[in-house]
C-alpha cells in the first residue's frame, strides 16, 4: 500500500510538473539569457537569506562564504565535483562505521587487519587513493 501511494504521487507530481512547465516555457528560456553577474548575485542574495533563516545566526553566513570560498579554491583547483559531494555525503557515514568497528574491537583499530579480506581492501583502497603520489613521485625521480 505504501510504495503504490509513493508511485501514485510520483505520478501525479510528474502531471503537475508537465501541466506547469510547458506554458512556462519561454520564462525558462529567458533566464538563460539573463547575464552571469546578476544570476549569481541573486543566488548569493537567495542563498545568504535562507542560510541566515535557517538559525537566524550570523555564523551561518560566515560558513556560507566560508563554504563558498573553498567552492571557489577547489573549481580554481579543478577538482571533479562529483567524488567532493559523494565524500560530503558518505564521509559522516564512513567515520560513524569506523567508531563503531573501532568501539566493537575495544579500542584496538588493527583488528581491521585480522581477516584476509578486509586487509586486502583496506590495502587496495590505500595503494588506489595514494596511487597519483606514488606515480608522481616515479615520474621525477625517472625523467633524466
Amino acid at each position: 500500500q505504501l510504495v503504490w501511494g509513493v508511485i501514485a504521487s510520483l505520478f501525479i507530481g510528474n502531471t503537475l510538473l508537465l501541466l506547469l512547465n510547458l506554458p512556462l516555457v519561454g520564462l525558462w528560456i529567458k533566464l538563460l539569457t539573463v547575464p552571469r553577474p546578476l544570476l549569481y548575485g541573486g543566488i548569493l542574495v537567495l542563498a545568504s537569506v535562507g542560510a541566515y533563516a535557517v538559525h537566524g545566526s550570523p555564523a551561518d553566513l560566515v560558513l556560507l562564504a566560508a563554504i563558498g570560498a573553498l567552492g571557489y579554491l577547489l573549481r580554481v583547483w579543478d577538482f571533479p565535483v562529483a567524488p567532493v559531494i559523494i565524500g560530503l555525503l558518505l564521509g559522516p557515514m564512513a567515520e560513524q562505521q569506523l567508531s563503531r568497528a573501532v568501539a566493537i574491537s575495544a579500542g584496538n583499530a588493527l583488528s581491521m587487519f585480522a581477516h584476509p579480506a578486509a586487509a586486502l581492501m583496506l590495502t587496495t583502497s590505500a595503494l588506489i587513493l595514494g596511487w597519483p603520489l606514488i606515480a608522481a613521485a616515479r615520474r621525477r625521480f625517472t625523467r633524466p
